[in-house]
């Protein structure tokens, strides 16, 4: 799970092509599947940003 919780938007990006690029706005939650693989997250504006990320371990 992501969840932005400072800056305007960030967009996900593939490394593998694995998903198309995703915009995540304020406040906005989504949930990246291990099956995602490798992803980078950049800001669309190039202003700072800050991202929380959860896990669900067995």
């Amino acid at each position: 799970m992501m969840n932005l919780v400072e800056g305007e938007s960030v967009t996900l990006i593939s490394e593998t092509a694995g998903f198309p690029p995703l915009e995540l706005h304020y406040a906005e939650t989504c949930i990246v599947p291990e099956a995602a693989g490798a992803y980078r997250i950049c800001s669309t504006d190039g202003a700072p940003v800050k991202v929380i990320l959860a896990c669900v371990r067995n």
